[in-house]
């Protein structure tokens, strides 16, 4: 490969990384407190150390099996809209046999929110609407779970409606898995919370607005090597 096209290659990788890198949080639970939401139904929602996948705390939640239970904030600092990527890690379960389903809102109101949901307990990624904090599938792909483990889930929430999740491995790079629905009735709104289990916790933390959805990490290294 000629200089000029490795140095032109390279820059496009750098490019490329720091447009995947850029994020903002606007939620981290470092506040200790979770006074900012709005609480549905019969839900343990709870600020700990034990949910923390980075800094000191993260929000754990206890849900029930029959409960509609939900938590939601929109106000200016969680606010999205069409046109935004956000991020945020999951983490399921760590009891073996348990069904743990981890709700990740977004675009929520009063009205409801979209979720994209870890789901052991059907072997499932999806992204649901959930319209006055109902369950309506609009799209689902299969996937294998391992329980007490750490996802990074990352949304693409697009001008028009098309909604991409995306699934990570618990080093936030290795993409998983991905699901794509199309609706519209919601187009900006907060971010929100649920889980349904057995009586075990979900744990959730640091919810970024993103540059770029995340891609695969490339190395220094790597991009250095093509200047040789």
């Amino acid at each position: 490969m000629r200089k000029g096209l490795r140095i032109a290659v390279a820059f496009g990788c750098l490019l490329v990384f720091a447009a995947a890198a850029y994020a903002t949080v606007i939620e981290d639970f470092e506040d200790g407190n979770i006074s900012e939401y709005t609480v549905i139904g019969d839900v343990t929602a709870l600020v700990t150390t034990a949910a923390a996948h980075d800094g000191t705390y993260g929000l754990e939640f206890r849900g029930t099996d029959l409960a509609e239970g939900w938590i939601y904030r929109n106000d200016a600092q969680v606010h999205l809209q069409q046109g935004d990527v956000i991020s945020l890690w999951a983490r399921t379960m760590e009891v073996p046999g348990g069904y743990t389903r981890c709700y990740c809102g977004f675009g929520a109101t009063p009205s409801g929110c979209y979720s994209a949901v870890l789901a052991p307990n059907t072997s499932e990624f999806l992204i649901q609407l959930n319209s006055g904090y109902s369950y309506t599938n609009l799209a689902s792909v299969a996937q294998s779970w391992q329980l007490g483990h750490w996802y990074k889930v990352a949304i693409d929430w697009q001008s028009g409606g098309t909604i991409t999740a995306y699934l990570y491995d618990s080093d936030g790079t290795t993409l998983l898995n991905s699901v794509t629905a199309v609706d519209n009735t919601f187009t900006q709104g907060g971010i929100a919370f649920r889980s349904f289990d057995s009586g075990y916790a979900a744990y959730f933390d640091t919810i970024s607005r993103e540059g770029a959805v995340p891609t695969q990490s490339t190395s220094w290294g790597s991009i250095r090597a093509l200047f040789r």
